[in-house]
């Protein structure tokens, strides 16, 4: 995985995670939170403590972590707004190509920010948040190259070569080799 990839996802998703979780943590004390709110900040308290254990991951172990990363990349990806539903999430950076009612729009953002409503009433607004995406395919390229270089090493190893059997077989009986004795061994 190239070193400048792996620096950007793990910034965006372990400081956009603390951000994320100091935005929930201010959120419930400040707020009168009803039930169903305080389930959805809870619910958003573990999605952003996933993005922090993600980028964890890719420093410790980075198969794992591609993983995770490419997981916690997809759930940022859609905006949904309508009457019924209303989503959007992102973790570090946004860059959000939407179409609404009366056209299109995009805006970019630093930082963390969640919503999560039923029946809100709103217009409608769908929209791909395009650092996700990106990065969501950068790293499904990186999944899939991990995976075929293991492939090609598991092809490798079990490959039999008979010039390689010959070597092996010499190996085995090179006491016993007529020509191993005539030619004197330096030491």
């Amino acid at each position: 995985m190239s070193k400048w990839l792996k620096s950007i996802v793990v910034i965006l998703q372990i400081g956009g995670g603390f951000l994320g979780l100091a935005l929930i943590g201010r959120a419930v004390l400040t707020e009168q939170l009803t039930q169903s709110s305080v389930l959805i900040h809870v619910a958003f308290f573990f999605i952003f403590s996933f993005g922090i254990v993600a980028g964890v991951a890719l420093i410790k172990k980075q198969k794992l972590g591609l993983f995770l990363s490419a997981v916690f990349q997809a759930i940022q990806i859609p905006t949904i707004l309508t009457s019924v539903v209303s989503y959007n999430m992102f973790c570090g950076a946004t860059f959000s190509v939407y179409r609404y009612e009366t056209g299109f729009g995009s805006n970019f953002f630093f930082g963390s920010r969640y919503y999560f409503y039923l029946n809100s009433g709103m217009p409608w607004l769908v929209g791909i948040n395009v650092i996700a995406l990106v990065l969501f395919v950068l790293l499904i390229r990186e999944i899939l190259y991990e995976v075929s270089i293991a492939k090609l090493g598991q092809i490798r190893q079990r490959r039999v070569y008979p010039g390689h059997n010959f070597e092996q077989m010499q190996d085995l009986r090179a006491d016993s080799s007529p020509i191993r004795h005539s030619f004197p061994e330096h030491s």
